[in-house]
C-alpha cells in the first residue's frame, strides 16, 4: 500500500500541472489523488496506533480542515463550499498521508521529478497551444490555466533546488548533477515566465538569487558574476515577453483577476461583516466579481474569518519551523519566500501542490555527516 501511495501520488502531482481530463465527472487528477488517500489511510491508521503522543504539528491541519467543515456546512451558496471543501480536504490530507507515511529521500527525488516532468508538459502545451495564451497574457483551459501551471513550475524549482543541496550537503558537488539542475531550472522559469504570472516569475528570481548566494564555492567574484548575469535573464525576460512588463506595471483592464486591489478592498469589506467567523469556504467568489481573491492571507480571514485564519498560520508556520529543522533555515527560505509570493498574489489557499510539497518537505532527510554539511553548504 505505501509503494501504491507513493506511485500514485507522483502521478497526481505529474497530471496536476495540466491534465484537466474528465473521469467519472470528477478531472482525473482529482480522482487519482483520492485514489492515493484510499491507499494511505488503511496504513496510517496502523501506524497511528503506535503513537503515544500527537503532534501540534499533525493537530493543527485536523483543526484547521475542522473548522473549514464546521463553517462550510452553514455557508449559504451550498455548490460553491462543497467545492472549496473538496479541495481543502484532499490537500490537507494529502499533506497528512506524506507527514504520517514518511517515504524515503529516494521516494521523495521520486516525486518531486514526477512532478518536474508534469511541469515540463505544461510548459510544452502552452507553448504549442495546446494550453492557449488569452491576449497573449493567460493560458487557460478549462480547470488548468497558465498561473496554476507557473506556480507549479516555482514549487518544482523550490524543491529540486533543496534537495540538490541536501544532496552535497551529503555527498559533495557533483558537476553533473548541477548542470541537470540548471538546465531544468531554465525549463521551469520559462514555464513561470510564459503566462506572465507576477508571483511566480518573482518567485523564480528569489529562488536563483537564494541559490547563488549560498553555492558551495569560496570564490565571492563568481557569485557576483552569475548575479549579474540574472539580472540580464530579468531585463531580457521583459522584454521577450511585454506582457509580463505590463502586468507587473498596471493592471490589464481586460482582465478582472489582475484588479488586486479591487478584490482586497471586497474581501476587507466581506470581512468586516463576520469577521470572527468569515462568509464561508468558497463564498467569496459569487460576492465578487466570480473570481477569487488572489491574496491567500485575505481570501482565508474572509471565507473563515479570524479563528480560521489563525487556524492557518499556525499551520504554516509549524511546517515553516519543520523545514527549517529538517533541512536548515536557508532552505526553508527557499520553499517559503517564493510560496509567499504566490500566496500574496494567487489564488493558492487550497491549492494541491502546495499541501503536497509541505508533506514532502516536512519529511525528514537523510542526516548528512556534520563536516560535509558545513564545508558544502556554509
Amino acid at each position: 500500500m505505501r509503494i501504491g501511495f507513493v506511485g500514485l501520488l507522483a502521478l497526481a502531482l505529474f497530471l496536476d500541472p495540466w491534465n484537466s481530463f474528465m473521469l467519472f465527472g470528477f478531472p482525473s487528477s482529482i480522482v487519482v489523488r483520492i485514489l492515493a488517500l484510499g491507499l494511505a489511510f488503511p496504513v496510517i491508521l496502523m501506524e497511528y496506533k503506535k503513537i503515544h503522543q500527537t503532534s501540534w504539528v499533525i493537530l493543527l491541519p485536523f483543526l484547521f480542515l475542522a473548522w473549514i467543515f464546521l463553517r462550510g456546512f452553514h455557508a449559504p451558496i451550498v455548490m460553491e463550499s462543497l467545492r472549496s471543501l473538496r479541495y481543502y480536504s484532499i490537500g490537507i490530507l494529502t499533506f497528512l498521508a506524506i507527514a504520517f507515511l514518511n517515504p524515503s529521500t529516494r521516494e521523495v527525488k521520486f516525486i518531486v521529478w514526477s512532478q518536474v516532468l508534469g511541469c515540463l508538459l505544461g510548459i510544452a502545451m502552452m507553448q504549442y497551444g495546446a494550453i492557449s495564451l488569452d491576449s497573449g497574457i493567460r493560458a487557460s483551459v478549462d480547470g488548468i490555466n497558465g498561473n496554476y501551471t507557473a506556480y507549479c513550475c516555482v514549487h518544482a524549482a523550490s524543491l529540486l533546488v533543496i534537495l540538490w543541496r541536501h544532496q552535497v550537503a551529503r555527498m559533495g558537488l557533483i558537476r553533473l548533477n548541477y548542470i541537470v539542475l540548471i538546465i531544468t531550472l531554465s525549463f521551469l522559469t520559462y514555464g513561470a515566465i510564459l503566462p506572465a504570472t507576477r508571483g511566480a516569475f518573482l518567485g523564480m528570481g528569489l529562488i536563483f538569487t537564494l541559490m547563488i548566494f549560498r553555492l558551495p564555492t569560496k570564490h565571492r567574484w563568481y557569485k557576483f558574476a552569475l548575479l549579474f548575469v540574472l539580472v540580464i535573464i530579468v531585463v531580457e525576460s521583459l522584454n521577450l515577453f511585454p506582457s509580463l512588463l505590463v502586468r507587473s506595471l498596471g493592471d490589464n483592464t481586460q482582465d478582472y483577476g489582475s484588479y488586486r486591489l479591487l478584490l482586497w478592498g471586497k474581501a476587507w469589506q466581506l470581512f468586516q461583516g463576520a469577521p470572527l467567523i468569515g462568509i464561508g469556504p468558497g463564498q467569496f467568489g459569487p460576492s465578487a466579481f466570480g473570481v477569487p481573491v488572489h491574496n491567500v492571507f485575505l481570501a482565508v480571514l474572509t471565507e473563515l474569518g479570524i479563528i480560521g485564519f489563525c487556524l492557518f498560520m499556525a499551520f504554516i508556520l509549524s511546517v515553516f519551523f519543520q523545514v527549517r529543522k529538517n533541512y536548515g533555515i536557508y532552505n526553508a527560505w527557499i520553499f517559503f519566500g517564493p510560496w509567499l509570493f504566490i500566496a500574496l498574489t494567487g489564488a493558492w489557499e487550497s491549492a494541491y501542490a502546495a499541501y503536497a510539497s509541505f508533506g514532502l518537505l516536512f519529511v525528514r532527510p537523510e542526516a548528512p555527516p556534520i563536516s560535509s554539511f558545513h564545508e558544502n553548504i556554509g
